[in-house]
């Protein structure tokens, strides 16, 4: 008997939160800074995460920015090889380091 009163309250739970109408987010684009290594970060950073993520970590030292790209490649995978981190690393220091907050 509690099974089948749990079932039914179960099943008009979720017809409360079932709906017809569509939910619209906006849609926020931050372009990145124009420089050499742009076209790799749009590329392999952005595959995981939005340019929020860089802009919040803007004006960070060269040393927290290669902490971040390490992080990225050999904790979470990501999929960049050493010639590519390196200029990945230079453009955010240039773009996003300390001199540019």
């Amino acid at each position: 008997m509690k099974k089948i009163i749990f079932l039914l309250l179960l099943g008009f739970s979720t017809n409360l939160f079932a709906s017809d109408s569509k939910l619209n987010l906006p849609i926020y684009s931050y372009p990145l800074k124009e420089g050499k290594g742009k076209q790799l970060v749009e590329t392999y950073c952005q595959m995981c995460h939005s340019v929020g993520y860089i802009l919040n970590n803007a004006g960070v030292d060269k040393k927290t920015w290669e902490h971040i790209v390490h992080h990225m490649i050999h904790d979470f995978k990501a999929p960049i090889d050493e010639k590519s981190a390196k200029e990945i690393l230079d453009y955010l220091v240039k773009n996003y380091g300390t001199k540019n907050k």
